[in-house]
């Protein structure tokens, strides 16, 4: 009994070792096999991992681990809520609920956040089942395709933007694989053709799009390709698939593998309007040449960025070459321009390029092959220019003006020859009138001076008389000196009004007894601005005019001088129609009952000479028309035939000023008295005598000199004592001019007051004004002496 216990013992003993052993084996087995699945999952680079049915990790692999940046221990057992976004959290654990409800395997493309940049993951997954068949969690293989989804990307938006290019280039491409045959067509390149998008295309018909006079060349081109490899590019004609005739730029190109052409392709793009656009091109420059050689313009166009100028052959023309010749850059160019036209041809260029003004256009003179210059009238313009305005390119055209301008150079000799025998002629009216002038004076003077030999006559009386002629004489001289262009505008605060009653004083001595002057002068008149000189002149002419239009008649001419306004809204006009600038004027109107005038007189009245008397008066009323605008005034005229004529003159005023230094006549200048030695140069006798004796009434002790060198020696013998040097201008030996000069050297810092005959403007062309402390217009009375001596001995301040 016991043994047979024993013996089932031992085998039950036997066959748990044989169990353990196997147990064992299959024990080291399945971790071999666990092993290898750990060492599989960890080494992929896929994210492997399985939750339970409540989305907690429960098996994670090293890949997830990295993914987290976390120790595996803080990963297990804790849901997405912990590691992403919630709302990246939800839809994952949504995911997660259809794959384990749906009971299916499925790959989805799930967007995470992790370690603050977004990634994309291409996830599979699947439920998992417990012993029982029961769903117990969910795995998961997700692979990261961030890259790959940002490559598709951007292959996309490349093929869209390369789709689109094509579009607007009208550009299609194609592509025809040797190896089967297969041809394909861009989607543009079928629209370019005229066909349907499902429409099928073979080699032999792409070829027949070609228009009969472009396939051989394509053909030629394609064998070509075909055979050695060498692309082509043409531009040829093609008939669409609806009849449409187009052009077209088509270009190949071969693809190589193991040594041998596997594939061609290439594009085609169409030109047409390019080619329409050449052709209107090539038609105007045609018509442009036709235009140049019908014109005789000479073209050039300048290309800024090369430097390349291109000229027509008429330009060569015009300077003796021919066109090929003229290969001249822009610098080679400014050495044809005449030296002295040179500034200025560049000038206007700067000008233009800078943008200052809107076209270049410059006469010069450039330099022929033959060695003359002609003439150019050169005019351009920038036709390009950059984005930031930099000039790119500059077309123009040359004229030859040589003929042009040689008649007009022929015109204006004989417009001054004819000036010279008008001014000539003029003189001959101005020397009568003035002869006739000068005579009544020297009468006036003749007679008073006999008078008060004889004593019939108040010697007062002559002296004042004689006196008003010399100032009449005066006057004389300096319209004179005005019509010789002698004079020099002297502007001082002038009594119009006083200006104007002696001057009616005056000539109602003088004008025929039959006439009458009236006149009515406003009291309280303000001052008028102006050369008192130039202003008597004005009313002069209008009053001598208006007596001579009266003649030998019974007549009258009224006078009148008031203040007027000149309203904005209401302002006048003058004699062109002019509007006169609004203000306060002074208004003088001269109006006779003389003979009027017609219209041909009243437009021609102001022309330089133009008279309608036998004797003259200078320049009459161009020089009142000439002195009134240079006042600033205005004049207006009414005139008409037997009906007389009015003159208005408008003069601006300006604001009344107290009793101020005057000359002769003033009644306001305090008597003044000089002191010490003053150094008279005058070379007439007589003038000389009369100046040394005002001088010494003015109290000042007289050195006398006959000339500049004689008064020079003086100075140096006696310089201490000379307070002032009063000289002629025009004497012999050495006159007042080098007189200045050579007290200059000597350092001299005496004042030096010119008296001159010649008017004003002959001292300022010779002597500035720093040279000298004054000067003072022959003759001159005793009044005008002392306030150029006192002007002159003023302290600098």
């Amino acid at each position: 009994m016991l043994s047979g216990i024993s013996g089932g013992l031992v085998v039950c003993l036997v066959f748990i070792a044989v169990l353990r052993r196997q147990v064992r084996a299959k024990t080291q087995e399945l971790d071999e096999q666990g092993s290898l699945m750990r060492s599989i999952i960890n080494g992929t680079t896929d994210a492997v991992f399985i939750k339970n049915v409540e989305g907690r990790y429960i098996v994670v692999n090293d890949e997830v681990v990295r993914l987290f940046d976390r120790p595996r221990g803080e990963i297990l057992g804790h849901d997405d809520t912990s590691f992403f976004l919630e709302e990246e959290a939800q839809q994952l654990r949504n995911n997660d609920l259809e794959f384990m409800q749906g009971h299916r395997v499925a790959t989805t493309v799930e967007r995470i956040t992790t370690l603050g940049r977004s990634r994309v993951y291409l996830a599979t997954k699947g439920p998992v089942y417990d012993k029982n068949g029961k769903v117990s969690g969910v795995f998961g293989i997700s692979r990261d395709i961030t890259d790959l989804k940002q490559a598709e990307q951007e292959v996309h938006r490349y093929s869209q933007l390369l789709k689109r290019t094509g579009e607007l280039a009208l550009v299609g491409g194609w592509e025809l694989d040797l190896t089967t045959g297969s041809l394909y067509w861009s989607e543009m390149l079928r629209r370019i053709h005229d066909l349907e998008p499902e429409e099928p295309v073979t080699p032999e018909r792409s070829l027949a799009f070609c228009a009969p006079e472009g396939r051989g060349a394509v053909e030629a081109a394609a064998y070509q390709l075909v055979a050695t490899g060498v692309p082509f590019d043409l531009e040829i004609p093609i008939v669409t698939a609806k009849g449409r005739r187009i052009w077209g730029r088509v270009q190949g190109e071969a693809e190589w593998a193991d040594g041998r052409i596997v594939k061609l392709f290439g594009s085609t793009q169409d030109i047409t309007e390019r080619k329409r656009m050449e052709e209107q091109l090539r038609q105007s420059n045609e018509q442009l040449r036709f235009v140049l050689d019908g014109s005789q313009l000479g073209f050039w166009d300048w290309n800024m960025e090369t430097g390349e100028v291109a000229r027509n052959e008429r330009w060569a023309e015009m300077l003796g070459y021919t066109l090929d010749e003229v290969q001249f850059t822009v610098d080679q160019w400014t050495t044809l321009i005449h030296p002295e036209d040179e500034i200025r041809a560049w000038s206007m260029l700067d000008a233009h390029l800078a943008g200052s003004v809107p076209r270049y256009e410059v006469e010069y003179r450039m330099l022929a092959k033959d060695g003359s210059y002609k003439w150019i009238l050169d005019r351009a313009r920038i036709v390009k220019r950059a984005d930031d305005g930099t000039p790119l390119r500059m077309s123009g055209t040359h004229t030859d003006i040589t003929e042009r301008k040689r008649a007009e150079e022929e015109k204006r000799t004989r417009e001054q020859q004819m000036q010279h025998a008008q001014r000539l002629e003029s003189l001959g009216v101005l020397t009568g009138g003035i002869a006739h002038d000068f005579n009544n004076i020297l009468a006036i003077i003749i007679g008073h001076c006999s008078l008060a030999r004889l004593g019939s006559h108040s010697t007062e009386r002559s002296i004042a008389e004689i006196e008003r002629a010399a100032e009449r004489a005066a006057e004389l001289c300096r319209q004179m000196l005005a019509y010789a262009g002698k004079s020099q505008f002297v502007c001082e605060e002038v009594d119009f009004a006083a200006l104007l009653r002696d001057m009616v004083q005056m000539l109602t001595q003088t004008i025929s007894r039959k006439i009458v002057i009236s006149q009515h002068l406003a009291p309280g008149l303000p001052i008028v601005h102006g050369d008192p000189s130039q202003l008597r002149q004005i009313a002069m002419n209008l009053l001598i005019n208006a007596s001579e239009a009266i003649g030998s008649e019974q007549g009258e001419i009224r006078v009148r001088l008031d203040r007027v306004a000149v309203d904005e809204a209401l302002g006048g006009q003058d004699h062109l129609g002019r509007a006169i600038p609004p203000g306060a004027y002074l208004c003088l109107e001269v109006a006779d009952t003389g003979c009027g005038m017609d219209e041909e007189t009243k437009i021609r009245l102001f022309e330089p000479f133009y008279t309608t008397k036998f004797t003259g008066r200078g320049l009459g009323m161009s020089a009142v028309l000439g002195i009134i605008a240079s006042h600033q005034g205005a004049l207006q005229l009414e005139s008409e035939q037997g009906r007389g004529t009015r003159f208005r003159v408008f003069l601006p005023v300006q604001a009344a000023l107290g009793c101020s230094e005057k000359g002769a006549g003033g009644g306001c200048a305090a008597p003044w008295q000089g002191s010490g030695a003053v150094l008279l140069v005058e070379d007439e006798l007589q003038v000389r005598l009369i100046a040394k004796a005002l001088l010494e009434r003015l109290g000042f002790l007289v050195l006398e000199a006959e000339n500049g060198k004689a008064a020079l020696e003086l100075y140096r013998r006696r310089a201490q004592e000379i307070r002032l040097v009063l000289s002629d201008l025009g004497m012999p030996e050495m006159d007042g001019e080098d007189l200045v000069f050579e007290l200059k050297k000597l350092g001299a810092r005496v004042p030096v007051l010119i008296a001159s005959g010649f008017g004003d403007a002959e001292v300022a062309t010779r002597l500035a004004p720093g040279d000298i402390a004054g000067m003072i217009s022959k003759p001159y009375n005793s009044d005008q002496l002392q306030a150029a001596l006192k002007r002159a001995l003023l302290p600098v301040p």
